[in-house]
């Protein structure tokens, strides 16, 4: 078990001119503490550029999952709509 209090992330913003900020982030921070700290809403999700597929969830412990200096991409959630199969 770790007893470091806080981790610095980096966080950047794929297609967007907003340059990268670096946040802290304390044991228990979720992905929806880290977005409202960044001053985004519940439409932008964060992922690990390293592993594209892997999407944090907004309730995920953050702290958990993530290592102290991190680079993570905030972005957008995209609705890919419904697939509609014609027989």
């Amino acid at each position: 078990m770790t007893d470091q209090v806080f981790k610095n992330l980096g966080v950047k913003f794929p297609g967007s001119n907003r340059e990268a900020e670096t946040i802290s982030i304390e044991p228990g921070t979720t992905v929806r503490d880290a977005l409202r700290a960044l001053g985004l809403g519940g439409d932008y999700t964060l992922t690990d550029p390293s592993q594209p597929d892997a999407v944090f969830r907004s309730g995920d412990n953050l702290f958990a999952k993530v290592q102290d200096g991190d680079m993570l991409a905030a972005s957008a959630l995209v609705d890919a709509g419904h697939e509609e199969v014609c027989s």
